[in-house]
């Protein structure tokens, strides 16, 4: 492997997908990257600087961990964690991120984590992030850089909003870290290998990130630097931020009622008959609005769905479903945000249509936003 270098950067994953790697590895090769993979049951060749074996697969952060401790010297500072499906940024080599992460963090406890690819949402997990020899040693009380507990899904969110309760998060939507996610395709359905491991491990995981972060994902805290006092954690910026992913993503799969999701949603028609709004429109129609429905229709349906995709004549248990360049001037007194990861575009949209909008997120509880005098009305 030759005298390891400090400006070396180093991408480390798990993998038992022969094609994702020899797609991906030359490309991160390519752009100065060096390589360490994790190869559980099946064995391949591969284009690596460092192959572990292990007879046994605990999930993706466990691989994570086993790789950053046994697998990169400690004379790197700056390390990658990704899946097989993913590629580097094109545009920037490993040493110019590595050195601009490390301008960021200069005792490298920080994660850094590229959104200029922002399918599935990546702004809100930390599905393939850098970080440092400070955050490999000290996070999550010294156990790994990222949490365990975790197969497959969600650990990557805990990463994401334990760094931004430590003030320790780096968003990049300048850098673009492409994934090659399988439902990008035009062959929807899952592979027999993402069916076998995150697939088989998804309600499992989903549940472990919502009973953790509920309570205040103990045992995140990190040890404390040499000479200094430890870094407090900040769980109010979880409870202000978090939109129910995890919970929305239960109700999908199992009926699970998202409580907090319906908490927000019972509060924001609280403040429609507060504010004596008795006609009010739902701008979503999507897995979120599935699970609050039953608080919608506990409490009188909306008088409409809004709905950028609907279909001519479409309705939801008797509502008019329609798009909100559809919506008659006049109609509503204002629009309830059904949608958690997109509320912020729905948000932009909303506020075109001339009345107050209430987001359920972004705050503890939901609150008003007043329409933009300026904006471009949507509706003639």
């Amino acid at each position: 492997m030759g005298m390891p270098r400090s400006d070396e950067v180093w991408l480390v994953l798990p993998s038992a997908n022969e094609a994702n790697c020899a797609r991906s590895l030359p490309r991160w090769r390519a752009q100065g990257y060096r390589i360490a993979v994790l190869q559980d049951r099946v064995r391949f060749e591969v284009e690596a600087d460092v192959v572990l074996h292990r007879d046994e697969y605990r999930g993706w952060a466990w691989g994570v961990n086993t790789l950053c401790r046994e697998a990169v010297p400690e004379s790197c500072r700056v390390v990658v964690a990704a899946g097989d499906d993913m590629l580097p940024d094109p545009d920037r080599s490993a040493q110019q991120l590595g050195a601009e992460y490390l301008n960021r963090f200069e005792d490298g406890f920080g994660v850094m984590q590229p959104t200029g690819d922002r399918f599935l949402h990546s702004q809100t997990y930390c599905g393939s992030p850098w970080f440092g020899r400070g955050w490999i040693e000290r996070a999550f009380a010294g156990r790994g850089p990222i949490p365990t507990g975790y197969t497959h899904n969600w650990a990557d969110m805990e990463l994401h909003w334990v760094a931004r309760g430590l003030g320790r998060l780096w968003l990049r939507p300048d850098v673009t870290q492409h994934h090659e996610h399988f439902s990008r395709s035009d062959e929807k359905e899952a592979p027999a290998y993402w069916n076998a491991t995150a697939g088989r491990s998804d309600v499992a995981d989903a549940r472990t990130f919502s009973e953790r972060a509920w309570a205040g994902f103990p045992g995140c805290e990190p040890l404390a630097p040499e000479d200094s006092d430890r870094e407090r954690y900040d769980h109010a910026v979880f409870l202000e931020g978090y939109t129910s992913m995890a919970e929305i993503h239960l109700h999908r799969l199992t009926g699970r009622t998202p409580f907090d999701a319906c908490r927000r949603m019972r509060e924001a028609i609280g403040l429609c008959r507060a504010h004596y709004w008795a006609n009010y429109g739902l701008y979503g129609n999507g897995a979120h609005t599935d699970g609050v429905w039953s608080v919608v229709t506990e409490f009188g349906p909306p008088s409409v769905v809004l709905d950028d995709r609907a279909e001519p004549g479409a309705t939801r248990d008797g509502v008019p479903v329609v798009r909100p360049e559809q919506l008659e001037p006049g109609t509503l007194d204002t629009i309830i945000l059904s949608a958690n990861s997109i509320e912020e575009d729905l948000l932009e949209r909303a506020g075109a249509l001339g009345v107050p909008v209430i987001r359920l997120y972004g705050a503890r509880s939901p609150r008003i936003v007043q329409p933009d005098a300026s904006a471009r009305s949507l509706v003639a």
